[in-house]
């Protein structure tokens, strides 16, 4: 679900009711730049504020609910990457699903770490790192590097990259970085990193994560 704002309309199809419009009258949307939808209504006039019609199975939560929190923020399909980084020449990796690009130019992407996190200490020393863009039947690798106290990188193919962080040979993609910038937000530490070095592979499907399980991508013909 997009929303363009907290008190506007919501660009997910739903029928939504506007203040002063008869609920007979058809409200629609108007097509913007991007593929997002604004409301309007005939005899409105323009836009206007959205009164939402949830769903019958939605749940809803306020800021103070962690796990609804968490269980919404997992509606949002992601990839699954393994940051890797080296320290006192002791190669470590830490699977996420909160990396991001930043910028074109100059090229950055993010990532983020909780701040209990047992590598935490490792990564705040750091000055480079490499994500890896996992491929859909690397779940194992997923799994055990998901474990905390688990993430050394014995038995994993792996090859130096040019910012001497160790690259997962197998993954589906590389984004080898230096560290561009640390920010401290919330109960996570969010790393910025400015890409040295990229690649990625011409085949092969990620691995994708949704609602606390892994999935697969439907391919239309």
């Amino acid at each position: 679900m997009l929303c363009i704002h907290a008190s506007l309309i919501c660009a997910d199809g739903w029928l939504r009711r506007f203040p002063g419009v008869p609920k007979t009258e058809t409200v629609g949307f108007r097509p913007l730049s991007g593929g997002i939808s604004w409301p309007f209504a005939a005899g409105f006039g323009g836009y206007g504020i959205a009164e939402m019609d949830l769903p019958m199975s939605a749940i809803e939560g306020t800021a103070l609910d962690r796990r609804k929190f968490r269980d919404a923020l997992g509606c949002f399909a992601t990839g699954v990457a393994v940051v890797t980084t080296c320290t006192e020449g002791e190669p470590i990796g830490i699977t996420v699903n909160s990396f991001s690009s930043v910028s074109l130019d100059p090229p950055l992407v993010l990532w983020c770490l909780d701040k209990r996190s047992d590598t935490l200490e490792i990564f705040q020393k750091a000055e480079s790192f490499t994500v890896n863009v996992l491929r859909d039947d690397h779940k194992e690798v997923s799994n055990r590097l998901a474990t905390p106290g688990d993430h050394s990188l014995a038995g994993i193919e792996m090859a130096e990259g040019v910012n001497g962080c160790p690259r997962l040979v197998e993954a589906l993609a590389h984004f080898e970085c230096a560290v561009d910038a640390k920010h401290d937000a919330g109960d996570h530490i969010i790393f910025v990193g400015r890409v040295l070095h990229f690649d990625w592979a011409a085949e092969g499907e990620p691995l994708v994560y949704h609602r606390g399980s892994y999935r697969a991508l439907a391919l239309n013909d």
